[in-house]
């Protein structure tokens, strides 16, 4: 089944972080809101002034990272991968508060009403290949219709 979104967003993933207490108001990080907002307006411009939608979501998230320079080998091979490099991005930003961030910005872009509407969430954290940018996928689908 085709998806009612399907976006990239070019930027390097980051998680929601924890909130932090400032004189008495809890607040999220400067950088966290930033790219919040950043994840939020891509996905409005691409929703482009649908209502936000009202029932059981599925949604799935792609976060692809640079590699360190370090997982590459060294003078005229040096867009190949070393042996040694890992296969799998399994190194901080929690999985979890990426997802909570894109759920969060699809709330605050007008996607759904609230991002409780999810009931099935697919998330995966991947290297980005050697020329390719630093992104996060996001595809939304009704309930039962995705993946």
């Amino acid at each position: 089944m085709r998806p009612l979104l399907d976006v990239t967003i070019l930027g390097s993933p980051k998680g929601q972080g924890s909130m932090r207490v400032i004189r008495g108001r809890a607040l999220h990080p400067t950088a966290t809101l930033e790219h919040r907002t950043h994840v939020a307006l891509a996905l409005a411009e691409e929703w482009a002034g649908r209502p936000p939608l009202d029932e059981a979501l599925d949604v799935a998230l792609w976060f692809t990272f640079i590699r360190p320079r370090s997982h590459y080998r060294s003078g005229r091979h040096s867009h190949e991968l070393r042996p040694d490099a890992p296969e799998h991005m399994a190194v901080p930003i929690d999985i979890d508060k990426a997802s909570r961030l894109c759920l969060d910005g699809g709330t605050y872009a007008g996607l759904w009403r609230d991002d409780a509407l999810v009931t099935r969430l697919r998330a995966t954290k991947q290297w980005a290949s050697y020329d390719a940018a630093p992104s996060t996928r996001v595809m939304l689908w009704r309930a039962g219709q995705g993946w």
